[in-house]
């Protein structure tokens, strides 16, 4: 029996996810000051039934459809998720405004202030800037406590016992063994990087790694080289250039929103409002290199949902697996890290110091990536002041220097992605980069052989699935040994 989804659900959910996605893309972008996700939600009430997992029994499917199954099951325990959880998130997103509003923090709220910290060069403001980010945290204390305990009820309605067994058993993730990964990981780049850090601390800010704080390695991977050599960043011309190499168009219905405003969340984020035919990116540029990652990042995750017939299926439209998206989101923002890349498209002179501080600046974000892996258990297991204190120690202890445990709470509370996936897609684009390289070259970006293959994957749409990937690049059991190769090559 072929596996379809029953077209009144479909059709509900197309016009949700329409309303749902443009009405984030408002508000997240700081054009609309309201968020109320949980009107839109309730008119469509009718898709958020448990018991549309439960009717969902893979024996009497075709074996062929079982991965579309799994991603059915993470599509609608997701949105399950959104629609319990909606009213807790839009109070805290409108609690945002009211920061930014309230004349005591000088427009200030959480999410500008990230940004603030980013580009500040004297110490003394950076520090004041955290510090008034730690105390609008703890005004948010008990919304965020609604936030994380909504997340825990819900997943035992899905049958699971908590927020982490239902990513471990829905989403069909070993979290263990992700665990597992990311503590070698830092285990095995703990000297590398605690010496080459201290080092740039020392010379570039006058910096005792022991004396150093978050917000102190904020500022110095969006300074100095990082901020002088990466200023013009139009996405048209930072994209159709390396794209027509590859044979790849970039589809106009992809439409990017660069203008900084004061309540603009200052993560990158892709908006498929109408799969192909309306997907919108916001990106909040601090003209520094981290703007570059931003749009060559969502242009990989968009160019996947562009990619997609505008006559096919809700299935291939929208039960897209999210890992498969973070990968080509990783791969396409890695390509900063590129040596030929940077002096082919940025007429970027670069030598072997600014290349070594690129580098120490991407060993830096998976390591937190890392730390943040180990740190979402943390959350959902414990009350929330355990949770902090279990952060500060842990990220004391493996990225040497104070954290701010704060942002770190707030960050993996909103993000809409587990880090889980985001490390799998993470150690994935590692063996799916060094595949293209052995097939078509050392500048596989510049072949036009690589830009059909990556086409071709991508009109796979949902079927693109991680399990298709490794088939298709021979990963084998996964591991870390690719990506500290990466490294090893670089220092």
């Amino acid at each position: 029996m072929e596996f379809k989804v029953d077209k009144d659900f479909t059709e509900s959910a197309e016009k949700l996810l329409g309303r749902l996605n443009y009405h984030k893309y408002f508000f997240d972008s700081g054009i609309s000051l309201q968020s109320n996700c949980k009107d839109i939600l309730d008119d469509h009430r009718e898709l958020f039934s448990p018991d549309v997992l439960a009717d969902l029994d893979r024996s009497i499917y075709n074996e062929n459809d079982h991965e579309k199954i799994e991603l059915f099951k993470v599509f609608v325990s997701n949105m399950i998720q959104t629609y319990y959880g909606s009213e807790h998130i839009d109070r805290l997103n409108n609690e945002f405004i009211k920061q930014a509003q309230n004349p005591e923090n000088k427009g200030k709220n959480l999410l500008n202030l990230i940004p603030a910290i980013k580009t500040e060069r004297k110490r003394e403001k950076r520090n004041k800037l955290g510090k008034q980010y730690s105390e609008l945290s703890k005004e948010l204390y008990h919304n965020l406590e609604l936030v994380i305990e909504k997340r825990n009820e819900t997943s035992t309605l899905l049958g699971c016992n908590d927020y982490i067994d239902q990513t471990r058993s829905l989403c069909s993730l070993d979290v263990e063994s992700t665990e597992k990964l990311c503590n070698d990981f830092l285990s095995d780049t703990e000297y590398i990087y605690k010496d080459l850090l201290g080092w740039q601390l020392k010379n570039k800010l006058e910096i005792r790694i022991d004396d150093a704080r978050h917000e102190d390695i904020l500022f110095l991977f969006n300074s100095y080289e990082l901020k002088d050599y990466f200023k013009q960043t139009s996405a048209d011309k930072l994209s159709t250039r390396f794209l027509d190499e590859m044979g790849i168009n970039l589809p106009g219905s992809i439409k990017f929103d660069l203008n900084n405003r004061l309540t603009k969340n200052p993560d990158a984020r892709t908006y498929p409002v109408s799969v192909p035919d309306n997907i919108l990116i916001s990106v909040n540029r601090i003209k520094t290199a981290e703007d570059y990652d931003s749009i060559l990042g969502q242009i990989g995750k968009s160019l996947l949902l562009g990619s997609i017939n505008i006559d096919d299926s809700f299935e291939k439209k929208r039960l897209i697996d999210p890992t498969t998206l973070e990968i080509f989101k990783f791969l396409f923002e890695d390509l900063i890290f590129e040596q030929n890349w940077l002096q082919r498209y940025l007429r970027l002179d670069t030598d072997k110091n600014f290349l070594e501080f690129l580098y120490l600046k991407k060993l830096f974000q998976i390591r937190n990536l890392c730390l943040n892996v180990l740190s979402y258990r943390l959350i959902y297991e414990n009350n929330l002041h355990q949770a902090l204190e279990q952060i500060s120690e842990l990220y004391q202890k493996s990225s040497f220097i104070k954290p701010n445990e704060h942002m770190v709470l707030l960050n993996l509370i909103l993000d809409k992605d587990t880090p889980y996936y985001s490390f799998r897609a993470c150690l994935l684009e590692s063996y799916l980069r060094e595949y293209l390289i052995s097939r078509f070259d050392e500048q596989w970006w510049r072949e036009i052989d690589a830009g059909r293959q990556l086409i071709k994957w991508w009109n796979q749409n949902s079927g693109l699935t991680t399990g298709f990937l490794e088939q298709e690049i021979e990963t084998g059991p996964l591991n870390i040994k690719k990506l500290i190769k990466y490294f090893e090559k670089a220092f």
